[in-house]
């Protein structure tokens, strides 16, 4: 729902700013773009494969930390798929018709413009979802030191 919801602002953030500047991104911006978030989806990727839980002996919270791994996971794949297909629909419009700004019931789209937000807003919500394994990564570290305490 939250994605739904950010696209819908990206979408109306666009055409907003479509009104206000003449500006659209060019094709070289847009890789520049997507190039810097597929790096941001590599290093967290990473990340959370080489997470690892090693240490905490105690079910309930294994379960919570798998959990949470994955729902972060998760995350990253939606984020970069969505990221991924916006870029290529700018690609192929971009293509056929050599620019990307259109009107569509006498209010101007820029698809580029769109394009950057969303992939503006996707960097954004990947850099708190670094936060968020950064958070887990310190339970984790509590709860180890909890249970060490609790068997000294």
């Amino acid at each position: 729902m939250k994605i739904i919801c950010r696209i819908i602002v990206s979408l109306l953030l666009s055409i907003l700013l479509s009104f206000l500047i003449n500006y659209s991104p060019k094709e070289t911006t847009m890789n520049v773009f997507y190039t810097v978030s597929s790096i941001m989806f590599s290093i967290g990727m990473s990340m959370v494969v080489t997470f690892s839980p090693s240490g905490v002996k105690n079910k309930k919270y294994l379960t919570k930390i798998r959990k949470g791994i994955t729902r972060i996971r998760n995350k990253f794949f939606i984020e970069f798929i969505i990221i991924t297909l916006l870029f290529i629909v700018f690609l192929i419009i971009n293509d056929k018709y050599n620019y990307t700004a259109f009107l569509i019931w006498k209010v101007e789209f820029d698809v580029a413009l769109f394009v950057i937000i969303q992939t503006l807003f996707s960097m954004l919500y990947i850099v708190l979802t670094f936060l968020d394994i950064q958070k887990l990564n310190d339970e984790i570290f509590d709860k180890i030191n909890i249970e060490i305490d609790d068997y000294d």
